[in-house]
């Protein structure tokens, strides 16, 4: 694995990005910024895109585009609540939503549905999910 740069920024509009060479294939720096509501998460979450850029598939390329890389662990993301309910957006203009005792509608971006919805973006926001559940302590049983 190449080394990775990490870039700590202050702004607040951008919360992380995942930077690499298009010509190359070569990472070039993680960044994210301390503003951001998670920092933490997005450090994570930009981890995932390095990971499937360069840990998984061909190095340099992305394996969750590939397809066939990693097929079981890209059909479970599918097949999650939360792409589930993204999914449903895709045929939404607006959403209803209750606030406090009325009903307020919403519209949906659906430029931000696809962006989700896209595989590099399932896999990283998995990716961060994952690393963030709980974890019990490994058993040492005698035999």
């Amino acid at each position: 694995m190449p080394l990775l740069p990490v870039i700590r920024t202050h702004g607040r509009v951008q919360v992380g990005a995942y930077a690499w060479n298009e010509y190359t294939g070569a990472s070039l720096h993680l960044s994210f910024s301390a503003a951001g509501p998670h920092p933490e998460l997005s450090v994570v979450h930009e981890i995932g895109h390095f990971l499937d850029h360069q840990a998984f598939g061909h190095p340099g390329s992305f394996a969750s585009d590939a397809g066939d890389h990693h097929k079981e662990v890209m059909d479970a993301i599918g097949q999650s609540a939360a792409i589930r309910a993204l999914e449903r957006l895709q045929s939404r203009r607006v959403i209803l939503l209750q606030v406090r005792n009325r009903r307020e509608t919403e519209p949906v971006d659906q430029r931000m549905v696809r962006y989700y919805l896209g595989l590099r973006e399932r896999f990283a926001r998995a990716y961060a999910q994952y690393s963030r559940l709980p974890r019990s302590p490994p058993s040492f049983e005698r035999s």
